[in-house]
């Protein structure tokens, strides 16, 4: 996995290797002129017999230019694009590439920006997968910003050839022409492409699959995303579609990101990029979605940069399962029927196919488990990361006051057992359903030291947040007013200084 900070568009941080357990095997630093790598690629190479197994990443690298043809007076920048194939045991470097050494600034796609200093470099080429080819022992690279794939020699790092961009060695023929089509389809061709995978090669006749944004933010070439798989014939330099992956009752744009993966039953997994979704489509010639989901996060924005579908992982953590329990009670309004609310995960655990939930009771404010007397609740499906169920009791009280759970495997062994939890009971109903208590409790009656209910309006901690914003906006007017009496005094100076010299 890769652990890195986004610096938009591209990251600064290192590669993990974890083990089932999750445990860190190795982390991987990137070697040369600066230990940081980027976020885009990470892939272990099993190299040839006798050989150690490597890795490739990737990395962003500022790097100063003569920018003058574009306007930047003095020393550029540029985000040079940059390549390595490092061994595992040792680190050392077995292979670099540079974009800024093999490809010309005109090569670019996108319009100039930024650039002046080190720290805002303007990013040509922005290569995001890398694949070492078997056999050439070449790679295969794929650069959003040139528009393009590139065939790298892998002995010198020279340019094998083009596909797409301003200076394709290849030029698009229909699938149906066999090569004697009289020219190409502006439209057929792929834009901002990324994950670039060759997946066979017969006799100079290759295959490969990548995903073909179509846009950027700031350019859209094609109003929709796509996955593609290309022939591509290196003899009589052409080009053709094979396939094309999209829902056209539902397509999507991915401005970012992106990935295509063919799986072992020939269906195809698609990722679609920013739009935090990926669809699974039946093998060709049907092509029919079978399966989508979305992915967002914390803040509900989409968070997805490939998808990858396996049936080899088995994660088995080394953490404990994690259980809370809640219960929304009312002794005032008299509520018998007590319901409690169990909420039980295990991240990263795969093999988890229910869950077993205990319950006890206990006066003591730190209880040990052997001082509890337990007794089997219940056992519910798992559903999802997160599995919730409701337990009801005839107490007015929440029972179980204590509560632990097991993760149970699909042939009914335990595969963990969480810490015990004590039921969590809020000191007000304000905002609580069955489930769990939102972050902001509704608005309730205000209550006197007398104990006399007020009128209705706004509580304590509604009055708190707006103190706090009427204390923004004077702090901000007062900026204001200092900043523009400042601007006002320098224009007093200067045509003191312009009438003194007159």
């Amino acid at each position: 996995m890769l652990h890195t900070f986004n610096q938009g568009g591209s990251g600064r941080g290192q590669a993990l290797i974890l083990d089932s357990t999750y445990r860190i095997l190795k982390g991987i630093q990137y070697n040369g002129t600066s230990s940081a790598l980027d976020l885009h690629e990470l892939k272990l190479v099993d190299n040839q017999p006798g050989k150690s197994q490597s890795a490739l990443l990737t990395q962003y690298r500022p790097i100063p230019a003569d920018l003058s043809a574009y306007g930047v007076p003095g020393l550029g920048w540029l985000h040079d694009s940059v390549f390595q194939e490092q061994r595992l045991s040792n680190g050392a470097i077995t292979f670099e590439w540079k974009a800024s050494d093999h490809i010309d600034l005109n090569e670019t796609a996108v319009a100039f920006y930024d650039g002046h200093q080190s720290d805002s470099p303007w990013d040509y080429f922005h290569i995001n997968s890398v694949q070492k080819l078997h056999g050439s022992g070449d790679y295969l690279i794929s650069a959003r910003h040139a528009s393009a794939i590139y065939l790298i020699d892998g002995k010198d790092g020279r340019i094998v050839w083009r596909l797409g961009g301003r200076r394709s060695d290849f030029r698009m023929i229909s699938a149906t022409t066999n090569g004697q089509g009289e020219g190409e389809q502006i439209s057929d061709w792929f834009y901002f492409p990324h994950h670039a995978t060759l997946l066979r090669n017969e006799s100079g006749i290759l295959t490969i699959s990548l995903f073909d944004n179509g846009q950027t933010p700031k350019r859209k070439p094609r109003p929709y995303s796509r996955g593609l798989l290309l022939s591509v014939n290196e003899p009589a330099r052409t080009v053709s579609i094979l396939e094309t992956y999209h829902t056209a009752s539902q397509p999507r744009a991915a401005e970012l990101g992106g990935s295509m993966q063919i799986l072992e039953n020939g269906n195809v997994l698609i990722g679609w990029g920013n739009t935090g979704c990926m669809t699974e489509y039946s093998a060709a010639p049907e092509s029919r979605p079978v399966f989508e989901a979305c992915v967002v996060d914390k803040k509900a924005t989409p968070a997805l940069y490939r998808a990858k579908k396996t049936k080899g992982w088995i994660g088995r953590p080394d953490t404990r399962p994690a259980v809370v329990a809640f219960s929304r009670r009312n002794e005032m309004e008299g509520e018998q029927n007590v319901k409690t609310a169990i909420h039980m995960s295990w991240n990263g655990a795969t093999e988890v196919a229910s869950w077993r939930v205990y319950g006890g009771s206990t006066t003591t404010t730190t209880p040990n488990d052997g001082e509890i007397s337990w007794t089997e609740l219940a056992t519910y499906p798992r559903n999802g990361f997160e599995t919730s169920a409701l337990i009801e009791s005839t107490s007015s009280l929440p029972t179980p006051l204590v509560v632990k759970v097991e993760a149970l495997a699909a042939d009914g062994n335990v595969l963990g057992e969480s810490e015990m939890a004590r039921t969590f009971v809020p000191n007000t109903m304000a905002g609580c359903d069955e489930m769990w208590c939102n972050p902001l409790p509704q608005r309730t009656k205000e209550v006197s030291l007398s104990g006399n209910s007020a009128s209705p309006g706004i509580g304590s901690h509604h009055r708190e947040a707006w103190q706090d914003r009427l204390m923004f906006w004077q702090i901000l007017g007062i900026a204001l007013c200092a900043l523009i009496m400042g601007l006002l005094a320098k224009r007093r100076m200067r045509r003191r200084k312009d009438f003194s010299w007159r």
